[in-house]
C-alpha cells in the first residue's frame, strides 16, 4: 500500500510539472513577479505570478502581456476579433492589444514569493511585470 502511494504521489507531481512547464519546454505557462501595483488588492508587488496561455479569454480577467518594456499584468475590458481592449492602470486609458502579445491569464500567484524567488534557478524561465 505504501508503495502505491508514492507512485500516485510521484504521478501526481509530475502531472502538476507537466502543466506548469514554460514555454522554453513546449509548455504554455510563464513566471512572472509583479513589479507594478496598480492591479490591488488581485495582485501586489512582489507576488509571483504563473500565467497560462488560453484559447479564449473574457471581459473581467487579468492577463499578463508582452510590452516593449517588458510584461505587464492588465485587465481585459472588451473584445474585437482578436484584439483586446485592455486597462493596465486604474484611471488609465484601454489600450488595444493583439491576442498574440497576451502571455495569458493568471492561473494562480502567492503574495510575496516572487522577491524570494529572484536569484533562483526560476529565473530563468520567468518574466519580470
Amino acid at each position: 500500500m505504501f508503495r502505491l502511494t508514492q507512485f500516485l504521489m510521484g504521478v501526481l507531481i509530475l502531472a502538476f510539472l507537466f502543466m506548469i512547464r514554460p514555454p522554453v519546454l513546449g509548455g504554455t505557462a510563464s513566471y512572472i513577479t509583479v513589479q507594478q501595483t496598480d492591479l490591488e488588492p488581485q495582485l501586489y508587488e512582489g507576488d509571483f505570478a504563473i500565467v497560462r496561455l488560453a484559447d479564449e479569454y473574457a471581459a473581467g480577467e487579468l492577463v499578463a502581456v508582452e510590452t516593449l518594456a517588458g510584461p505587464f499584468f492588465g485587465r481585459i475590458l472588451g473584445q474585437e476579433g482578436e484584439i483586446f481592449q485592455v486597462r493596465f492602470a486604474a484611471g488609465e486609458e484601454p489600450k488595444a492589444v493583439s491576442q498574440e502579445f497576451l502571455l495569458g491569464r493568471i492561473w494562480f500567484n502567492v503574495g510575496g514569493l516572487g522577491r524570494s524567488l529572484n536569484g533562483t534557478i526560476l529565473e530563468a524561465f520567468k518574466l519580470e511585470a
